[in-house]
This record gives C-alpha cells, sequence and structure tokens, in this order.
C-alpha cells in the first residue's frame, strides 16, 4: 500500500485528507477510515495465504521430483554396475576358448581356380616367353 503513495507527498496527502474531511464528514470519515483498514487487512491476509499454500504445493511437487530424481539415479547406478561386473566378467575369461568353426581354413579357398596366383593370365604369358 505504501507503493501506492511513494509518489505522493506530504502536502498532497495533507490535501486529500482534507477533500475526504469536507466531503465525508467528521463523523463518517473515522468509521470509512476503519473499514478501509480492516478491508486491506483481509486482503493482505488472503494474499499471505493464497502464498502459503502456492509454496506449500510447490513444496510438495518439488520433494516429488527430488524423489523421482534419487530413485532413478539409483536405478542408473545400478545399471552401471551391472554393465561393468560384465564387462569385468568378460575380459577375466579365457580368450583361448575360440569357436571350432574360426579355428578352421575354408576348403573352398584352396579349391577355387579364381584365387589360384599361378593361374593368372599374366604369369601364364611370362611362362610361355621364358
Amino acid at each position: 500500500m505504501l507503493a501506492f503513495f511513494s509518489g505522493i507527498g506530504t502536502v498532497e496527502l495533507l490535501v486529500i485528507l482534507g477533500v475526504a474531511l469536507i466531503v465525508l464528514g467528521p463523523d463518517k470519515l473515522p468509521g470509512i477510515a476503519k473499514s478501509l483498514g480492516k478491508g486491506l487487512r483481509d486482503l493482505r491476509r488472503a494474499s499471505d495465504d493464497i502464498k502459503r499454500t502456492v509454496y506449500t504445493e510447490v513444496g510438495d511437487v518439488h520433494e516429488s521430483i527430488q524423489e523421482a530424481r534419487k530413485a532413478a539415479l539409483g536405478e542408473v547406478k545400478e545399471l552401471a554396475d551391472g554393465l561393468v561386473e560384465e564387462e569385468d566378467d568378460a575380459e577375466s575369461s579365457p580368450k583361448d576358448e575360440l569357436p571350432a568353426a574360426q579355428d578352421q581354413e575354408p576348403e573352398s579357398a584352396s579349391d577355387s581356380p579364381d584365387d589360384s596366383p599361378n593361374d593368372s593370365p599374366v604369369d601364364s604369358d611370362k611362362k610361355d616367353e621364358g
């Protein structure tokens, strides 16, 4: 309320009170000032209650968000720990245990005439010359 009167000086305030006294009269002015003060006080209480309610609700939501965040971080940590354990297990297993198919050479490579270096046309021309 003081912000409303921040642009009004002392002289202007006295003039406003004088005009109110003349218009309303000395009998009604104290009653009106009292009811105006009571109305402003009730308005302030109501706004304080609304602020308190909003802050309480926002605080509850904030707590819920923090709890969900902690739970999510815990799950992510568990998953990361599980991956690290799996990686450690994979590194500690013997590496010489390869499948049998990888140890054998394919038989079709020696039978194929396209892969043989002796059958190339360039090599056969050199053999004919020499």
